[in-house]
């Protein structure tokens, strides 16, 4: 199975990821305050299910099988969003209404090969510069 784009491959660049809160937080989450954005509510129209339905792996496998089903969309690049920070560095939970961890989206797209890999790191982050390169 290649995982490298071919030429013709129809790419959609923004999708975004997440699950909900206190289901694998170490890899995604997303706020109670993400659930009432504009942006929750076109993720659930385009999955076609309601927030009760949702969860990581559900979200997944909706996302997989669409991409797989479509005659117009080859791959998807999903979007990690890393946690906010603090101009001094710290990490701000509180603030951090959408999280995707890298290493599992890095992970998804070697396992899957509809899925591309799109990183995140806030500049705020202490280990920011070494996160690019690493």
């Amino acid at each position: 199975m290649s995982h490298r784009i071919k030429s013709g491959d129809i790419i959609d660049s923004h999708v975004h990821f997440g699950g909900p809160p206190r289901e694998n937080e170490s890899k995604y989450f997303w706020s109670q305050k993400f659930i009432q954005s504009t942006t929750f509510d076109a993720i659930k129209l385009a999955v076609r299910m309601s927030a009760g339905q949702m969860s990581g792996l559900r979200y997944l496998q909706v996302l997989l099988n669409q991409i797989q089903q479509s005659k117009h969309i080859d791959k998807i690049v999903l979007l990690a969003l890393d946690k906010f920070y603090s101009e001094d560095g710290h990490a701000l939970d509180e603030k951090t209404h959408l999280y995707v961890n890298n290493s599992f989206l890095m992970h998804l797209s070697f396992m899957y090969h509809e899925f591309l890999f799109g990183c995140s790191v806030h500049p705020y982050a202490p280990d920011a510069v070494n996160r690019l390169w690493h």
